[in-house]
């Protein structure tokens, strides 16, 4: 159907660099000293990780074995940093959010303990303590990688010096988020660890020291996607300096964007995004596995196309910073949407972006994210489908969650908003 295509969002710049990428390098450079990490973000994981690094950092250098680390709501914090304070002989204790410690974590400990570690629940936290570090396994490692790949990223990332081989063995069933295991993968591999990826699981060998340098943090594109998907629905972004070629999974969103009819396209360094004349098509199936974090406002692009889409592959949603199926079909059927949870992941009837004559007459509605930064990013791309619509916008509440990632999110739509009407 063919629709009007005003510009109602209009930005150009670059998000901060990748919270993913950067706290992996803040663990790598809690071995090498030498190794400088170039990037920026101010958001809250990242800051957790190095108040974290910092506070463990101070209690070895005053001979002190042990400390309070707070990860607050960061699971890959916590299930990074667990691992390498078992790396020192004492008792660390890490502390953060309720909802942090309700998700899953039983990989974590059940694969501290095959390293002689004990590991678990104390107090509202999780309690490490080692008498000597890490020991040898007496047999490979079994890593649960169908709950979340950070456990095995999280031992990976620990493995520098370690004065025994490392052999790990996959276990729980089918494999998910595995492009983030690839992450960790390819920045040890950059920094002169070598990891031998074998069929179940991986080997990496004792003894390798981290190369001293620099290394730079990519932008972070999961927070990319979110003003992409704002273009998408009603104007253009331009994406300066766009990691093309680079570790984060979530780079498959300009392919998926294309297949919607949007334009993505590369122009020299940058990503160009602008909505299509006619409407957002609907995706017949996209696979998720690997990418997750694009759901929530995947998911809102889909309401807003025409046809009906299914998003599949990714039952590890439930186990995010909120149920993110169950909260993402509440933010759907709050606006009219039709859709329906299906096995790891919905099925979305699309309602288009046509304007509606007269306006739709509601009552305010408002939307609780759950403290879950993705949804209150999907939020933002419903109020400006809603806007594109002639409907009003719904309230959201709690706006201020998207600092887990990117704390300037809502400056920068209110400066494409704003430039937009200029």
């Amino acid at each position: 159907m063919k629709v009007t295509s005003p510009r109602l969002f209009d930005w150009t710049g670059s998000p901060p660099a990748s919270k993913s990428v950067l706290n992996r390098l803040l663990i790598l450079r809690s071995f090498e000293r030498h190794l400088e990490v170039a990037g920026e973000s101010d958001c809250e994981d990242v800051l957790a990780m190095r108040a974290a690094l910092q506070e463990f950092e101070r209690a070895r250098a005053a001979g002190e074995n042990e400390a309070t680390l707070e990860c607050g709501a960061a699971g890959a914090v916590l299930r990074f940093l667990a691992p390498r304070v078992a790396r020192e002989p004492g008792r660390w204790f890490l502390t953060g959010d309720a909802r942090l410690f309700a998700r899953p974590q039983a990989g974590l400990i059940a694969s501290l303990g095959q390293l002689g570690v004990s590991a678990g629940p104390s107090g509202g936290g999780l309690l490490v303590q080692s008498e000597t570090g890490w020991r040898k396994p007496a047999s490979p490692v079994s890593v649960d990688r169908a709950t979340s790949s950070q456990f095995a990223s999280g031992l990976a990332l620990s493995s520098c010096d370690l004065p025994f081989n490392l052999e790990m063995k996959w276990t729980g069933g089918a494999i998910v988020s595995d492009g983030y295991w690839e992450m960790s993968a390819e920045l040890l591999r950059a920094r002169g660890i070598e990891i031998k990826e074998e069929a179940g699981g991986a080997f990496i060998r004792r003894g390798q020291a981290l190369h001293p340098g620099r290394v730079s943090a990519e932008p972070d594109v999961s927070s990319a996607f979110a003003l992409a998907a704002l273009a998408a629905v009603g104007g253009h972004a331009r994406l300066i300096g766009f990691p093309f070629g680079g570790l984060q999974p979530d780079l498959a969103f300009a392919g998926l964007l294309r297949a919607m009819g949007a334009r993505a396209e590369r122009v020299g360094d940058d990503l160009v995004v602008e909505a299509p004349p006619d409407g957002l098509r609907a995706l017949p199936e996209a696979r998720l596995t690997d990418a997750p974090d694009l759901f929530p406002v995947l998911a809102v692009l889909c309401a807003y196309a025409d046809g009906v889409s299914c998003l599949v592959g990714a039952p590890h949603l439930a186990h995010k910073e909120s149920s993110r199926i169950e909260s993402t079909l509440r933010l759907l059927r709050l606006v009219g949407a039709r859709a329906e949870p299906i096995e790891g992941g919905m099925r979305v009837v699309g309602m288009g972006l046509s304007v509606r004559e007269p306006a739709e007459e509601m009552s305010e509605r408002a939307f609780e994210p759950e403290n879950d930064h993705r949804l209150a990013m999907a939020a933002a791309v419903v109020n400006l489908a809603r806007e594109r619509r002639g409907e009003p916008p719904i309230r959201i509440l709690h706006p201020e969650v998207v600092g887990k990632s990117f704390p300037g999110f809502w400056d920068v739509v209110n400066a494409g908003r704003k430039r937009a009407r200029a």
